[in-house]
């Protein structure tokens, strides 16, 4: 799992690629998840996660399913439709 913010690694990838699912925090999580403390994950990063943890930081309200891929351009409003850099 990585941080797309330039972060540091979360934790070692464990499964194949295309596997993961991508999340922002949006809340400082605590605990462990599988083993795995959840305090290095920071609010406003986007992670890829294993599905197992980031269904369980959705859940407890810690993180939200992230759908893009790709920074939005700095021009980029809601509902325009021009092409994205």
């Amino acid at each position: 799992m990585r941080s797309l913010n330039g972060g540091a690694r979360a934790w070692d990838e464990s499964g194949p690629e295309g596997w993961d699912v991508l999340v922002r925090i949006v809340r400082r999580p605590f605990g462990f998840a599988h083993g795995v403390s959840l305090r290095r994950f920071r609010p406003g990063q986007t992670y890829d996660l294993d599905p197992s943890v980031a269904d369980y930081l959705i859940v407890q309200g810690f993180a939200r399913m992230e759908m893009r891929r790709e920074e939005r351009s700095i021009g980029a409003r809601p509902g325009d439709r021009r092409k994205m850099r």
